[in-house]
């Protein structure tokens, strides 16, 4: 039997058909497999190891300050509370915030002497009790000393040793990255500072008869604390490799 005859037969010639129609679809489906595997392949995967710069995206999500006199030689406090919200929460969570650190401020002004002289700056020394809060076990900065009129400032932060400095990393996941920068403190509750004055007059220059009559006069000093809550977002740009 030759294949025309062969071809005759209705089994034959259906099976003969589906090789063909098969073998010219074949390439084509396989081609658009491959273009779909290529265009739908995921961005790299958190836990995969590579070389990162990572950026501390800050942004600040609560602020509150308050201003106390002291008298020279005394001291004053300064209570200022961060509160446990829903708000809040929802506001770090949505976010995808993490709490770095508590900043507080410490600002003054050497514009209350009366007297005839330049105003001398005072000397201010401040101490900032969080026994109470929930915080990181180092990176701290709780005290903070003022003689040139200059602001002071004091750290409290929720994740140890933390400065909010970029930095690039090796061999090693985002996951991981993400895990050594996790919160370790809530930060909830009150915040004290304690702050003692120590006035500086100005006075006429040169011995004088009654230096104490020339002097300016001022009882004590006013200073200011603020308090900024600052939480962050790591930002990963991956490194490629080099070529050379």
């Amino acid at each position: 039997m030759d294949l025309k005859e062969k071809f005759s037969e209705p089994v034959f010639r259906n099976y003969s058909i589906t090789i063909v129609v098969f073998a010219l679809l074949f390439p084509a489906y396989f081609g658009f497999a491959s273009s779909s595997i290529t265009t739908l392949m995921p961005a790299p995967p958190a836990g995969e190891v590579s070389s990162w710069e990572v950026t501390f995206n800050e942004t600040i999500v609560q602020e509150s300050e308050d201003v106390c006199f002291a008298d020279d030689g005394e001291t004053c406090t300064i209570s200022l509370a961060f509160s446990e919200v829903d708000e809040m929460k929802d506001l770090l969570e949505d976010g995808g915030l993490t709490l770095a650190a508590f900043r507080f401020t410490l600002t003054y002004a050497e514009t209350d002497e009366q007297g005839q002289w330049p105003d001398q700056c005072d000397d201010i020394d401040a101490e900032l009790d969080f026994s109470d809060v929930s915080s990181a076990e180092s990176g701290h900065v709780s005290t903070a000393s003022m003689t040139d009129c200059d602001a002071g400032s004091m750290v409290v932060v929720m994740v140890d040793n933390y400065s909010g400095e970029n930095f690039t990393a090796s061999n090693i996941s985002k996951s991981t990255i993400q895990d050594n920068w996790a919160g370790q403190g809530d930060g909830w509750g009150e915040y004290v500072t304690t702050i003692s004055v120590s006035t500086n007059t100005g006075s006429a220059p040169g011995p004088g008869p009654n230096p104490v009559l020339l002097s300016n006069n001022e009882d004590g000093e006013e200073v200011n604390v603020k308090m900024e809550v600052i939480a962050f977002k790591l930002d990963f740009k991956e490194i490629e490799a080099s070529t050379e």
